[in-house]
């Protein structure tokens, strides 16, 4: 049981290999956008050249913006690796490089970018 509970915690600590970011649009009755990272690193949000949030943060952490302004109709978001994760082989070009890949799901919409990329960067349209 104790060599389960160390394995689990060194799979936790080694970097994923596609960076990806969750997030869903809140609208009760203001409107917020809560995020989770799939791995730490850099979460940065801006709206008309303002910054919403610029922070670090942590893998399956859920981190929420403040009151979104009515004016915030585009949000761009970057979310970026501490530490870039060196790939090597096939499989590091598989992908096109920085062309982020969505899915969406009762929890969300999922942006990942692909294997060789150190960031992910999107824009959130917020008009309903």
């Amino acid at each position: 049981m104790a060599r389960l509970a160390v394995r689990a915690k060194a799979l936790q600590a080694q970097p994923v290999a596609n960076l990806g970011i969750r997030y869903r649009i809140l609208r009760e009755p203001d409107v917020r956008v809560e995020f989770m990272p799939n791995d730490s690193g850099i979460l940065s949000v801006t709206a008309g050249g303002r910054t919403l949030m610029s922070r670090a943060v942590t893998r399956l952490t859920t981190y929420t913006t403040d009151l979104l302004s009515p004016r915030d109709q585009e949000l761009t978001v970057v979310f970026s690796r501490t530490n870039p994760v060196v790939r090597t082989g096939a499989s590091s070009g598989a992908l096109k490089k920085d062309a982020p890949h969505r899915s969406e799901d009762a929890d969300g919409i999922y942006v990942v970018g692909d294997p060789a990329s150190a960031q992910v960067s999107f824009t959130i349209n917020l008009k309903p």
